[in-house]
């Protein structure tokens, strides 16, 4: 989930040029990310000839249901910037899995229960986007932003750091590394704190790196193309300078005199 929070400030910030030439919108990359991530799950789950247990059980079913749900989403999606729900229904969905999965301790139970949440945001904010901040399906008209400095929209924005931070918590979120944290005295409040915080450098860091690289391209872009109008402004300066010596040459070049022109015609 990091991966893909990352992936999409690059695009919201640095990719509108991108995507309007691929001609599909987010949800149908997001969607085949959900397909093939509950493909995954679905066949290589559950080891052929072993005994079934309780987490085979749910993961191989919701990788079923993550893969049939991707399947929709590109079935919609397949069009010209068609926007999908099904991020957001998977989402919601699996966050309210979460939250209701038993755990092995206390501290597991709450860890996984805050990851439940934010999950549900996470799809709150995506339908949230979908219903009233999507643009026009027609980008034809949508100019570029050129600027070198850029932001994401608010709920660009919030779905990115939501889906870092759910990134961050699932990586500890195993009962055995938590078992580890409450033998050192850590609280499952002290981790979340940890944890948000450093999803918001991983935000930070990131929207850092997209914008510096905004600003080095149309920054050295700006640079030529004031070189090149220098440039044209010199030649014309110089071409100017050519023509007033010209014709000042032409005005001071001798005259004959009309009278001595007509003697040597007679002689």
């Amino acid at each position: 989930m990091i991966g893909s929070a990352i992936i999409l400030v690059i695009v919201t910030i640095d990719g509108e040029r991108w995507i309007r030439r691929t001609g599909r919108s987010l949800d149908f990359y997001a969607c085949a990310m959900i397909a093939a991530s509950g493909c995954g799950n679905a066949l290589f789950e559950h080891i052929p000839g072993s005994e079934w247990n309780h987490r085979e059980y749910s993961h191989v079913a919701f990788g079923v249901f993550w893969w049939l749900a991707g399947i929709v989403g590109l079935w919609q999606t397949r069009k010209h910037d068609q926007r999908s729900a099904i991020p957001g229904v998977v989402l919601i969905v699996t966050g309210w899995y979460f939250t209701m999965h038993e755990q092995p301790n206390a501290m597991a139970k709450h860890v996984h229960e805050i990851l439940g949440y934010v999950m549900m945001a996470a799809g709150a904010v995506h339908f949230i986007e979908i219903v009233h901040l999507a643009r026009d399906s027609n980008r034809s008209g949508v100019v570029v932003d050129l600027r070198p400095h850029k932001s994401q929209s608010p709920p660009e924005f919030a779905l990115s750091f939501l889906l870092i931070v759910q990134g961050v918590i699932n990586i500890f979120a195993p009962p055995q590394v938590l078992w580890l944290f409450d033998l050192w005295g850590l609280d499952y409040i002290s981790l979340m704190l940890i944890w948000f915080s450093i999803a918001m450098g991983i935000m930070c860091f990131t929207i850092l790196l997209v914008n510096l690289y905004r600003s080095l391209k149309f920054g050295k872009g700006r640079s030529n193309r004031r070189h090149n109008d220098v440039g044209s402004t010199e030649d014309l300066e110089l071409s100017r300078l050519l023509s007033e010596d010209m014709a000042q040459s032409a005005e001071e070049e001798p005259k004959v005199p009309m009278s001595l022109s007509h003697d040597r015609m007679h002689k």
